[in-house]
């Protein structure tokens, strides 16, 4: 598509695609890290192993957040605007189907 010209990104995608890479990036690197300490409590399936994992997929997403509001990939502005409700909007109900 590039070659033929139907898309063509324009420099934010591209700025935000590399520092969204770089975020990722980091966050597979300390879970890697987390894993490596961890391995002992890993290695068992039991509460102490539940809870090392739990604190590896908790570490990698704070990483990521931190990370990505570092680089620039996500602003606070920009989370703020998301998690508004929007006016008039209601609760679904639980056994509405979406």
């Amino acid at each position: 598509m590039l070659h033929r010209r139907q898309w063509l990104p324009d420099p934010r995608l591209i700025s935000r695609s590399l520092r969204v890479a770089g975020a990722t990036t980091g966050m597979a690197a300390a879970v890697v890290a987390a894993m490596i300490v961890l391995r002992p409590a890993l290695a068992h399936p039991d509460l102490m192993g539940v809870l090392a994992l739990f604190g590896v997929c908790a570490a990698g997403g704070l990483v990521y957040g931190v990370l990505g509001l570092v680089l620039g990939v996500l602003n606070l502005s920009e989370l703020r605007f998301m998690m508004r409700r929007q006016a008039g909007a209601r609760p679904a109900a639980p056994i509405e189907p979406p």
